[in-house]
């Protein structure tokens, strides 16, 4: 007997879309709120460290992105560059008979900086926990889903140094907010206190071959390049290293302040209450019909997949899989507020087919699945 789609939407009101429920939540928030501030600090820190790599070492257009959507670079140049000098550092997009062959980049179809940064922050979320500087998984299983992301990627035209590049710029920024300390940029909880050497300090990372053993480097600076560790062909060489000038600093600032703000206290009336008992009051309505309705899409994704299970014999942790690819399938080009999940829309359900195929499950079934979901 499948559970009724209707019973599927009260269960969720019940829970989550009332304002009994925010108030609970809202208890439970304020006995978590040391916690929260801690994985404020430690993911927008780690983000703007990503992003600066990205913008500095492969020249990601900063307009493209979400979060750190400022011009992290032209605050970096030192004074003594002038306009031509930091002209002819960054990477231009290319544009039919205004820029220079070797001197620009050409976007694939669809793929722009957006997508890849935002994969690559998706996979951060499997690199390392979300809310502590401790890792998450390891080895064969972070390679797993570099593997499967990457050939994604690739199939849409994206250069594999680009890609390769990408997965060592995480490993290196991981390892900085780990195990290095900086001037205005370290995490309380989070970063350790590194072993000095005669150049600044030494830091540790995972190696990005096998994402289990660990390599050290020398560090002096939130961002410098590291001989050895940076590939010819992708990295883009800066003849300066940054010591984060007040400039360079702001963004991240600003961008902690505002989510420290989000979700803490405000004063309202002359009396400090918590933030997101407010915003989540004003969402409710939202929550009721915006939310329930995704509920019972949910349920009949299940209720209409479950039979193809049992005809085809599909039983224990097969069954999940086989319903998350459902669900991945129906909601691939779905706007929700994680901003990151939604690089799958460069996807299409062909991509998300052999994703599923690489982890073992049988094609025909997932055919007939896709057919069902998207009702052709």
């Amino acid at each position: 007997m499948v559970k009724d789609l209707w019973q599927r939407k009260f269960e969720w009101l019940k829970r989550f879309a009332n304002v009994e429920a925010i108030e609970q939540a809202s208890v439970r928030w304020e006995s978590l709120i040391s916690q929260i501030d801690l994985s404020i600090n430690f993911n927008v820190t780690l983000r703007y460290l990503l992003d600066l790599f990205l913008q500095f070492s492969l020249g990601f257009d900063f307009s493209e992105l979400d979060f750190y959507n400022f011009d992290l670079l032209g605050s970096a140049f030192p004074p003594t560059y002038t306009e031509e000098e930091k002209k002819a550092f960054r990477v231009q997009k290319a544009r039919y008979d205004e820029t220079y062959f070797d001197l620009s980049y050409l976007d694939p179809e669809n793929v722009t900086a957006q997508p890849l940064e935002r994969a690559l922050w998706d996979i951060r979320y499997k690199t390392t926990e979300k809310d502590a500087g401790f890792y998450k998984h390891v080895g064969e299983t972070v390679k797993k889903y570099f593997d499967i992301v990457k050939q994604q990627l690739k199939d849409k035209k994206v250069l594999d140094d680009l890609l390769d590049a990408m997965e060592d710029i995480l490993a290196i920024v991981e390892g900085k907010i780990f195990n290095a300390i900086y001037v205005d940029l370290w995490v309380v909880g989070v970063s350790r206190v590194p072993e000095e050497s005669e150049h600044g300090q030494v830091f540790s990372f995972r190696i990005p071959r096998d994402w289990v053993n660990e390599d050290k480097a020398e560090t002096r600076y939130g961002y410098e390049h590291h001989v050895g560790l940076m590939r010819v062909g992708a990295f883009r060489a800066l003849d300066f290293n940054i010591e984060f000038p007040d400039e360079l600093i702001q963004p991240l600032v600003q961008r902690l302040q505002e989510a420290l703000d989000f979700l803490s206290y405000i004063e309202q009336y002359g009396y400090e209450v918590l933030y997101p008992r407010t915003w989540m009051l004003q969402k409710l309505e939202r929550y009721k019909h915006g939310g329930g309705d995704k509920q019972v899409k949910l349920q009949r994704i299940i209720n209409d997949i479950k039979p193809i299970l049992d005809k085809h014999g599909i039983i224990g942790n097969f069954r999940n899989a086989y319903l998350t690819f459902a669900k991945e399938i129906a909601f691939k080009d779905y706007s929700g507020h994680r901003r990151y999940k939604q690089y799958k829309k460069v996807l299409t359900d062909e991509d998300i087919i052999n994703k599923y195929k690489s982890m073992g499950l049988q094609e025909n079934i997932l055919e007939e699945i896709k057919l069902k979901v998207k009702g052709e």
